[in-house]
């Protein structure tokens, strides 16, 4: 059932369409978004999102490192995912490997909110884990809880099998495609780009819930003041990306390269979210800092003593 998927929805953000335009030709489908995947998957590799001084000072304990270096290794699986979807066609793909490119990164994506998730709920039940025992008969509420998370998940994957995604966005988008679909021109190609996508719009709702109920949940009462304006910065910035390609990007073809900048900062996101998470397992003990500006790192708190506060800086 991979070919059943609308042909339409192959290139969203426009990068093919922007280098058939300039009449380039690429031996990947959206090489710039490509390689983004591929950057994310390396940089966790690559670069460190805890101290070694964490590690020498033994503050961490082995759950909670366990829980966040999982965060990690599903980016590195994310960044796989989306090279794989951006390096081939929906119709390549379907022919080739006979794999719907659309579960690839969507399915990256939900398993790294559904640890990211877990992982608040392990933040969660740390910090307020007295509480919780009070709760009458706290197995049966617990075990509930997680397994709604893994029916939010299930229902989310399952969303996107070919034959589903293709019977929901014929109900969602029942708009039939142009009569000269056939037509490689820039300008019926563009069109085909842009339009409506209320089916993927209502799975992002969906993604986006519970997360954001746990996140709250767990955050609202201890997040630090830099850690929320950068926290918001990130979103800010996220969202704003995703807009200005989606929106846009069929009328200002160049403008899909802020698809790729939204992988970044997204990812950049995630890790600051993560990081923000352990901080608060260990209120008093860690910090976050940003390396070169963009990079989250957590490093221990230092003693500053009582009579040098009013001269040292953080």
């Amino acid at each position: 059932m991979c070919n059943s998927v609308a042909q339409n929805s192959d290139d969203p953000f426009c990068e093919n369409i922007f280098w058939k335009s300039q009449n380039v030709k690429t031996s990947l489908h959206d090489p710039a978004c490509a390689v983004t995947g591929i950057l994310i998957a390396v940089f966790p590799l690559l670069f460190a999102n805890i101290s070694r001084e964490c590690h020498v000072i033994d503050v961490l304990e082995v759950h909670s490192m366990v829980m966040f270096y999982s965060i990690k290794g599903f980016i590195v699986t994310l960044g796989i995912g989306t090279f794989y979807y951006h390096a081939f066609s929906h119709e390549y793909s379907c022919q080739n490997f006979w794999i719907n490119d659309h579960t690839v990164d969507w399915t990256s994506l939900v398993l790294l909110l559904l640890i990211l998730t877990l992982f608040y709920f392990h933040v969660l039940t740390k910090r307020y884990w007295s509480w919780i025992q009070q709760v009458q008969g706290h197995e049966a509420f617990l075990t509930l809880w997680v397994a709604i998370l893994g029916v939010w998940a299930l229902t989310l994957i399952a969303a996107m099998d070919s034959h589903t995604e293709s019977q929901w966005r014929n109900y969602f988008d029942p708009t039939p495609l142009p009569s000269f679909f056939s037509n490689k021109t820039t300008t019926t190609t563009a069109s085909l780009g842009s339009g409506t996508d209320t089916y993927g719009t209502v799975l992002n709702v969906i993604l986006l819930v519970y997360p954001i109920f746990i996140f709250t949940l767990s955050i609202v009462f201890k997040i630090q003041y830099d850690e929320f304006k950068n926290l918001a910065l990130l979103t800010l910035l996220t969202i704003t990306s995703y807009i200005l390609n989606t929106s846009l990007c069929s009328t200002v073809l160049w403008f899909f390269l802020f698809h790729a900048v939204y992988h970044f900062i997204a990812v950049v996101l995630v890790l600051h979210i993560a990081c923000v998470g352990l901080r608060l397992c260990y209120e008093n003990k860690l910090q976050i800092k940003f390396q070169c500006y963009i990079w989250p790192v957590i490093f221990p708190c230092t003693y500053i003593p009582v009579d040098k506060k009013h001269t040292t800086r953080w």
